[in-house]
C-alpha cells in the first residue's frame, strides 16, 4: 500500500478559553487577536480570514455575486454569549 498525505482542514473561528481562563466576556476583536497569536507558529499551513470593519458592503456584494446562501457577521465589540444569536 502506498503512503499518502491526506488533507486535514481545521477551522477555528473564536477563542472561548485561554490558558484555563474564560474569555467569553471579552470583545470579539480581542478574542480574534488572541486567536491570531495562537496560530502564528503554524501560519504556513493555516488559512486565516481577517476582517476590515469598512469592508462589510464589499464582502456582501462579493457573496451575492457568488450566489452564496448567506454570510455571518458579528459585532467586533460583542462578548460571546452561548446560545444567543
Amino acid at each position: 500500500m502506498e503512503a499518502r498525505a491526506d488533507l486535514v482542514v481545521f477551522c477555528v473561528f473564536d477563542v472561548l478559553v485561554l490558558k484555563g481562563r474564560n474569555v467569553m466576556p471579552q470583545p470579539l476583536r480581542k478574542r480574534k487577536a488572541w486567536l491570531g497569536g495562537l496560530l502564528e507558529p503554524v501560519t504556513q499551513s493555516v488559512l486565516t480570514v481577517g476582517y476590515i470593519e469598512e469592508a462589510g458592503a464589499l464582502f456582501y456584494a462579493r457573496a451575492a455575486a457568488l450566489e452564496l446562501d448567506g454570510i455571518v457577521a458579528k459585532d467586533l465589540d460583542s462578548p460571546y454569549l452561548p446560545g444567543v444569536r
